[in-house]
């Protein structure tokens, strides 16, 4: 069955690949991605990041300082997520869902196979396991595993998309002062 699957994931990503080339638009989307892929961004795009500040205590001398915390405006859903990928090319939103829970899937059996799973441009996740410690190595239970975690790594071009040095990334705190409106002013740093 796992080879059924298999095939299923290698198709999904063959008509993927035919359907959603870059250069071979079937139409124009309704929405255009203003970040564009995420090594090859369009001039004049400006990525937005948005924080709050926030209190923080020093356990160790108990000082107060205040720092940036990212502050997500909304969320995806993966229905979102297939809408965005529908409009770019020429898959309807059910292959495109049809193909992400295959994807989800699959990742998740790699993952408990103990593979790490590599998305070329976007990263990889991989397991990391929490443990109690003990004294020796030779008194090591499985039952002194506490947790185990998923985790994502950025790529190298992910990594860069949001370096600081990149000139396209602006800050703007979430918490600006609201308009008579009711709308938020954000002023992006410059």
């Amino acid at each position: 069955m796992r080879a059924g699957r298999a095939d299923v994931v290698r198709r999904a990503a063959e008509v993927v690949s035919l359907h959603c080339s870059h250069g071979k638009r079937a139409a124009a989307p309704e929405h255009p991605n203003p970040v564009g892929n995420i090594t090859n961004q369009p001039k004049n795009s400006i990525i937005m990041i948005y924080y709050k500040v926030i209190k923080r205590k020093n356990p160790k001398d108990g000082t107060v300082k205040f720092y940036a915390q990212s502050k997500n405006q909304s969320y995806m859903t993966l229905d979102d997520v297939a809408e965005n990928i529908s409009r770019e090319c020429t898959l309807t939103v059910h292959d495109v869902k049809a193909a992400l829970s295959v994807l989800e899937e699959q990742v998740t059996l790699a993952l408990y196979e103990g593979k790490s799973v590599r998305f070329g441009d976007l990263g990889s996740f991989h397991l990391t396991i929490k443990s109690r410690g003990v004294t020796n190595k030779a008194d090591f239970k499985a039952s002194d595993v506490k947790r185990v975690m998923v985790r994502f790594v950025r790529s190298r071009a992910m990594r860069s998309a949001f370096d600081l040095s990149n000139s396209k990334i602006k800050f703007a705190n979430s918490e600006a002062a609201t308009t008579k409106s009711g709308s938020s002013e954000v002023t992006p740093n410059v």
